[in-house]
């Protein structure tokens, strides 16, 4: 992510002195191609140029899916693209606390568990103490296991 550029002036007529942070995802060379694949195959109706690893190619594959009556197809490829959500989003966590932010990693990993608590597919209960003891949110840590 690289900050954006902000125009003062917005924050200066709402009386905000100091300017929030704000940020732009900047996709890798290779994303950006895979995204380009992708907009010619959605331009050109021909579902066998699109990648199956790339979430906006497994969504509007199964939109083409639905189309076509083939449901199953349709939530397997639907499927596909949650388990990549959920990939992210533990990444994202991992290399939260790597960079010695265990605050955000444990709000995400109350995300992740919160999506699914009853059947935790990424084991985000071996995680969650340890990350509540180094985020010193020993409060939550308390009430999580009373509870």
């Amino acid at each position: 992510m690289a900050p954006v550029q902000q125009t003062r002036s917005v924050y200066a007529a709402a009386g905000i002195e100091k300017r929030p942070a704000l940020f732009a995802f900047e996709h890798s060379e290779e994303y950006q191609q895979a995204q380009r694949k992708f907009l010619v195959a959605v331009e050109s109706t021909e579902p066998n140029k699109t990648s199956p690893y790339h979430v906006d190619s497994l969504l509007q594959l199964s939109d083409a899916c639905c189309f076509e009556g083939d449901q199953e197809m349709a939530r397997d490829l639907i499927e596909s693209a949650v388990q990549s959500f959920y990939l992210a989003l533990y990444k994202q966590m991992s290399f939260l606390e790597k960079r010695g932010c265990p605050r955000t990693a444990l709000e995400y990993c109350k995300l992740i568990l919160s999506l699914q608590p009853d059947e935790d597919p990424l084991c985000m209960l071996l995680l969650i103490d340890h990350l509540a003891l180094r985020a010193r949110n020993y409060e939550y840590l308390i009430r999580l296991f009373q509870e």
